[in-house]
C-alpha cells in the first residue's frame, strides 16, 4: 500500500512523497519461544502455506486455520480482510470458519476500490459475491455469507450462541454507530476486536484484547466540525447547508417520537416517573408522546398524504413566511441591508402536484409516515393513476390560514437577543404559567392513558425509521434529496442530484484502495499477535496518513478502573467503597437447569454480591423497578419466561441474558457503577452412571 501510493504520488504530483528510507518490522508478531521450538515445526509440506509455515511454524499455521472470525462489513476494507484471511488460511481447518455480514448491493462506484467485484456484479449482494471470490482464492476456507445489519434488531440472528463460539471480530464498517454496537457486543460476550477505518489517505486501527485493554468505544474521536444551527435553519448559503437540513427533517419526523411513545407504552407509570425526574424535558418528552399517538396518528394511506402535504406547507410556505415577517427584506441594521453578504433573501414556494421534487417530497414522506406506523400504500404512488389520487387527496387537505407569530430568530449564533429583551415575568404570572402547564400535563396523561385503555399496546406502538443510505427502495435518499431541492429553492441555491446528496448526507468519502491495503496488512499483524496470547506492550495501535506522509505505531491503553463508589467514601461504613472493575467485568448469575422466578434471581444477586438490585433493565426495557413494595405480581414468573412476555422473543433464544441494573448497597447507599449481570441457564449435569461391577 505504502509503495503503491509513492508510485501515484509520482505520476500526479498529489501528496508529499516520502523523503527518507522508512523501515518496519514486525518481530513481535513471531513466536516468543521461537529459539524453543523443534525444527520440524518449520517443515514445509510443499503447500500453499510453506511461506507462512517457514516464518510462523506449523503450528501457529493449525491454529490460524481453526479460528472462527466474523467480519463485519464487505466494503473496501471487507473484501482486502476476506482476501487476507483466505490467504493466510483462516477457517480452512476441519473446525475453522468466517462469517461475513453485510446488506449492501454492489454499485459501480464501489468497483474502483473494492476488487472483489466486477461489473457483472452490480446489483448484487456484497457479502455473498465477496464470500465467493475470496473461496476462488482459497477453496479450503469455510466461508458463511449473511445479508443481515448487526444492530440490536438483529439479535434473533446475531444471538449469545452465535457471539460464544466466535474467536474474534474484525471490523470493516463505515460508520461509528455500528462499530460501537459491534464493539458492545465483543465487551459482553469477552470477544477479541480487530478494529480499523480509512478516511482518504488517513487510516487507524486499533486491537482490542479481552479483559486486557480499553474498549473501542472507551475513547471518542473529537466531534466533526458541525454548520452553525442557524445558518443550517434559517441561512443556508450552500447545497451541503440544505442536505443536512434535509438530513436532520428526516430524523425529527421519521425517528424522533417511536422511542419516547414505545416507552411509554410499556410501562406509563415507570415512564412518568422518569419524567418527573427531569423537569426541563417533561412537557416537551410528554408532547412529542402525545403527537405520536393521537395528533399526527395516521389510520390509513391517506392520512399519510395529508401529514405530508401539511409538513409540506409547514416547512416550505410558513416557516419562510415566519422568517420573512420576522426579519422583513427591508430590514437594515447599522446601515447595512440584513438580507446581505452571505445571508440570501429566502422566496416561497407554492405547492405544484406536477413539479417531480414537490411530489417526489410528498410520495416518500407519506409512504416513511406510513412506516411509523405500521400503514402500507393502498396504491402505488408512483404510478399514472396513484399520481392522480395522491394529487386528489393534496388538493382535498385542509390548509389552514398561517398566522405569524412574535418570535426571535438569531441572526448569528452569538445573537442572545431572545433572553436579553424578553420582559421579566411577575410572580403572579410565573404562577399562572406553572398552573396552566401542570392543568396540560395532567390532562394529556388522562388522554393518552385513555387512548392506550381503548386501542391497546400493540396497535398503537410505533416503528421507528432508521436513515439508510444504501437501499434506494427504501426511498430515504430520495426524501432528503427532495427536501434539499425544495430548502434550496426557498433561498436560490443550485439543486443537487441524488448521487451528491448521498455521499453529503451519508458522509461519504471516497476510499483510498492503497491506503486499505496498507491498514489491513498492519490488522492481520495484530492478528498473528492475538492468536498467541501476546502481552499488551506487544500489540500495536496504528494512524497513517500517506498524504503527509505520517506513520505512528502506539501501544495500546489498558483498561481504565472504575469505582463503584466515590473514592472519598467510608470503608468502614461500605464494604464496596475503594473497590473497582472495569468495562470487561460482569456480575453473573447461574441457575442450573431450569429457569429460576424474578423473586429467586433477585434473592441471588443479593446474597452473591451484598447489593440490591433497584432497577433492572433488558434490552431498554424496564423488567423490575423497586417501588418499596417488593417485586409485584411478576415476582413467581420465571426470569426468562417474563422476558419473552414483555419482548415476544422465544424463551428458547433466552438461555444467557444480559442485563443493566441500577443498585443499593446492603446500607441503603446507591452504588453509582455497577457492572453489567449476566443470568445463564445452564444444562443440567446428569450424573454419571454406576459403573458395572
Amino acid at each position: 500500500g505504502a509503495v503503491a501510493q509513492e508510485v501515484l504520488k509520482s505520476v500526479s504530483g498529489k501528496f508529499r512523497p516520502i523523503k527518507q528510507w522508512l523501515h518496519i518490522d514486525a518481530i513481535d508478531a513471531l513466536p516468543d519461544n521461537l529459539e524453543d521450538l523443534p525444527p520440524e515445526n518449520f517443515q514445509t509440506k510443499d503447500g500453499r502455506y510453506d511461506g507462512q509455515i517457514l516464518v510462523m511454524g506449523s503450528e501457529m499455521q493449525d491454529k490460524i486455520k481453526n479460528l472462527n472470525y466474523f467480519i463485519v462489513g464487505a466494503g473496501a476494507l471487507g473484501c482486502e480482510f476476506l482476501k487476507n484471511f483466505a490467504l493466510l488460511g483462516v477457517g480452512s481447518g476441519p473446525r475453522g470458519s468466517i462469517t461475513v455480514t453485510d446488506m449492501d448491493d454492489i454499485e459501480v462506484s464501489n468497483l474502483s476500490r473494492q476488487f472483489l467485484f466486477r461489473r457483472e456484479h452490480v446489483g448484487k449482494h456484497k457479502s455473498t459475491t465477496a464470500a465467493t471470490a475470496a473461496k476462488a482464492i482459497n477453496p479450503t476456507c469455510k466461508i458463511r455469507s449473511l445479508t443481515h445489519k448487526v444492530a440490536p434488531e438483529t439479535e434473533d440472528i446475531f444471538d449469545s450462541r452465535f457471539w460464544e463460539r466466535l474467536d474474534g471480530v474484525c471490523n470493516a464498517l463505515d460508520n461509528v454507530t455500528a462499530r460501537l454496537y459491534v464493539d458492545s457486543m465483543c465487551v459482553t460476550h469477552r470477544k477479541s476486536l480487530l478494529e480499523s477505518g480509512t478516511l482518504g489517505p488517513q487510516a487507524n486501527c486499533q486491537v482490542v484484547i479481552p479483559m486486557v485493554t480499553e474498549s473501542y468505544g472507551t475513547q471518542r474521536d473529537p466531534p466533526e466540525k458541525s454548520i452553525p444551527m442557524c445558518t443550517m435553519h434559517y441561512y443556508p448559503n450552500t447545497i451541503e447547508h440544505t442536505i443536512h437540513w434535509a438530513r436532520d427533517l428526516f430524523d425529527g419526523l421519521f425517528c424522533k417520537y417511536s422511542e419516547d411513545v414505545n416507552a411509554f407504552l410499556d410501562d406509563a407509570d415507570a415512564f412518568l416517573e422518569r419524567l418527573e425526574k427531569d423537569p426541563g424535558v417533561k412537557l416537551q418528552t410528554l408532547e412529542n408522546v402525545q403527537t405520536g399517538l393521537i395528533t399526527e396518528r395516521a389510520r390509513d394511506f391517506k392520512d399519510c398524504v395529508t401529514y405530508a402535504r401539511l409538513r409540506f406547507e409547514e416547512f416550505f410556505v410558513n416557516s419562510i413566511k415566519q422568517l420573512l415577517h420576522t426579519h422583513p427584506l427591508d430590514e437594515q441594521k447599522d446601515g447595512v441591508l440584513f438580507w446581505s453578504g452571505s445571508k440570501k433573501p429566502p422566496q416561497l414556494i407554492s405547492f405544484d402536484g406536477d413539479d417531480s421534487q414537490h411530489y417526489s417530497f410528498i410520495a416518500w414522506a407519506a409512504i416513511l409516515h406510513g412506516k411509523n406506523y405500521g400503514i402500507e400504500p393502498s396504491l402505488n404512488p408512483f404510478s399514472a393513476e396513484g399520481q392522480a389520487k395522491v394529487k386528489q387527496w393534496c388538493n382535498e387537505t385542509k390548509i389552514e390560514e398561517f398566522v405569524p407569530k412574535k418570535m426571535h430568530i438569531p441572526a448569528n449564533m452569538d445573537d442572545k437577543a431572545a433572553g436579553d429583551s424578553a420582559p421579566q415575568m411577575t410572580t403572579e404570572d410565573l404562577q399562572q404559567q406553572i398552573k396552566k402547564e401542570q392543568e396540560w400535563y395532567t390532562a394529556t396523561v388522562k388522554e393518552l392513558k385513555e387512548a392506550v385503555a381503548k386501542e391497546g399496546t400493540e396497535k398503537l406502538r410505533m416503528f421507528g425509521v432508521e436513515f439508510d443510505k444504501d437501499h434506494a427502495e427504501l426511498g430515504h435518499i430520495d426524501f432528503v434529496t427532495a427536501g434539499s431541492n425544495l430548502r434550496a429553492r426557498n433561498y436560490g441555491i443550485p439543486e443537487a442530484d441524488k448521487m451528491h446528496t448521498k455521499r453529503v448526507s451519508g458522509r461519504i468519502i471516497p476510499a483510498m484502495i492503497t491506503t486499505t491495503a496498507l491498514i489491513t496488512g498492519f490488522v492481520c499483524m495484530e492478528l498473528y499477535k492475538l492468536i498467541q496470547g501476546k502481552k499488551l506492550e506487544q500489540h500495536r495501535n496504528v494512524y497513517v496518513n500517506l498524504g503527509l506522509p505520517t506513520l505512528l505505531l502506539t501501544e495500546p491503553r489498558p483498561a481504565p478502573e472504575i469505582n463503584y463508589l466515590p473514592p472519598e467514601t467510608d470503608k468502614e461504613k461500605e464494604p464496596l467503597a475503594g473497590k473497582t472493575y472495569n468495562l470487561w467485568d460482569r456480575l453473573d448469575i447461574v441457575s442450573s437447569g431450569k429457569d429460576i422466578t424474578l423473586l429467586q434471581f433477585l434473592g441471588a444477586f443479593q446474597k452473591k454480591y451484598a447489593m440490591k438490585i433497584v432497577l433492572m433493565q433488558f434490552g431498554g426495557r424496564i423488567i423490575y423497578m423497586d417501588r418499596g413494595g417488593g417485586p409485584g405480581p411478576s415476582a413467581d414468573t420465571p426470569l426468562a419466561a417474563l422476558i419473552s412476555q414483555r419482548t415476544g422473543l422465544p424463551e428458547d433464544k433466552l438461555k444467557t441474558i444480559d442485563f443493566t441494573v441500577s443498585c443499593d448497597s446492603a446500607n441503603g447507599t446507591q452504588i453509582e457503577n455497577v457492572p453489567p449481570v449476566r443470568y445463564r441457564i445452564a444444562p443440567e449435569k446428569k450424573p454419571k452412571p454406576k459403573a458395572k461391577h
